[in-house]
């Protein structure tokens, strides 16, 4: 189970957008630090989440539903440990494949037809997340180093990002959006917003094809 979310991608710099000092957040862990942890995605589907997190869990979330201002109502369906991500890439997206079809819902079935046709690299997403509240809306910041798969093998990317997410009753979170004005600041830094506000899912679509384009130029 989990519920309503919004959230937004950008390029993490110096000058980057800060929710927690834009909103005057405090943060749960300001006392032990941020979480730091390395999660694995299945690229598939915009609104189907397919992850290892920490390596060794595999989750899979499904959006059923998507509101006029793009908050995504997020189930968890699978939680399941997996002690053999250093299995092959196959046997790893077969274990996913079998794990998934056993929902029997359109969209699974949909997954993991696109998984058996086209085996995607994996991405890997090494992460600095903390976490606070304001005004009974759940906000995240995460920043976010990119590994991509090459022949099997992680390679550390320049690619690094932020991510800002809100959770918790649709209504509430816009306010968040509006009076942080968290789109309109990352949209003046050249990145439109419509191309910002993503999933994890639809974010780790959005670096393979970045990368299919770059490898394409550079042939």
């Amino acid at each position: 189970k989990m519920g309503w979310e919004w959230r937004i991608f950008f390029p993490l710099s110096d000058e980057a957008f800060d929710i927690f000092k834009a909103l005057n957040v405090r943060a749960d862990r300001r006392w032990f630090g941020p979480e730091v942890r390395t999660d694995v995605y299945v690229p598939a589907l915009n609104d189907v989440g397919i992850k290892f997190r920490k390596l060794n869990m595999l989750e899979v979330k499904l959006a059923d539903l998507t509101d006029e201002i793009g908050c995504k109502r997020w189930r968890k369906v699978i939680r399941t440990q997996y002690k053999h991500t250093d299995d092959s890439h196959r046997n790893i997206v077969n274990a996913v494949v079998k794990e998934i079809e056993a929902l029997g819902s359109q969209s699974a079935k949909a997954t993991a037809e696109l998984l058996i046709r086209y085996i995607p690299p994996f991405v890997q997403l090494h992460k600095t997340r903390v976490t606070g509240s304001w005004e009974g809306v759940d906000v995240e910041q995460t920043d976010v180093d990119v590994c991509l798969q090459y022949d099997g093998q992680f390679v550390g990317s320049k690619s690094k990002w932020r991510t800002v997410s809100f959770e918790g009753d649709p209504k509430e979170m816009r306010r968040c959006i509006d009076k942080s004005r968290i789109v309109e600041t990352v949209s003046k830094g050249g990145l439109e917003a419509r191309d910002a506000e993503m999933s994890y899912a639809a974010f780790v679509i959005h670096l393979l094809k970045t990368q299919e384009t770059e490898k394409s130029t550079d042939s």
